[in-house]
């Protein structure tokens, strides 16, 4: 089965979760059908009233209350779980995103919130710790100690 990355949730989805568009190269639009959904649901919302809407929405498509969504940010203080950064993504009307919420896709169990750079690293690394572990290995092998 056909397979497409979200360019929102960095979630790799099947094909099926995603809105045709005739004008795109692929014939797809690049967000998944849940992460189009919150973006027109919170379009011309106040930032906050918007902020509110997206944790409920995001707590309610992974199976957690939004105070669980925040018993995990105040765990992590506020900061993504492996890089140890506040999210720096922007959303559409100009203000930080929170973390987005980590799970493994087999069990879908939440692993942790994380910052889009490295949500998207795990999603491009196909969760895979043996990718990881290589990768670290050739930028181990290739950075020059002078940094």
């Amino acid at each position: 089965m056909d397979k497409k990355m979200c360019s929102s949730c960095g979630d790799e989805k099947l094909i099926s979760e995603f809105y045709r568009r005739s004008e795109k190269k692929k014939g797809y639009r690049s967000y998944c059908k849940d992460c189009t959904y919150l973006k027109q649901k919170t379009y011309n919302l106040s930032p906050d009233t918007n902020q509110k809407i997206v944790n409920r929405a995001r707590a309610k498509l992974y199976g957690i209350t939004v105070e669980e969504f925040e018993s995990i940010l105040l765990r992590q203080n506020g900061v993504c779980e492996i890089c140890g950064e506040p999210e720096t993504k922007l959303s559409k009307l100009g203000k930080v995103r929170s973390l987005s919420v980590d799970h493994d896709h087999v069990i879908n169990k939440i692993r942790g919130l994380l910052c889009d750079r490295c949500n998207r690293v795990l999603g491009f690394m196909k969760d895979s710790p043996d990718h990881l572990r290589s990768a670290a290995n050739y930028l181990e092998k290739y950075t020059s100690d002078n940094r």
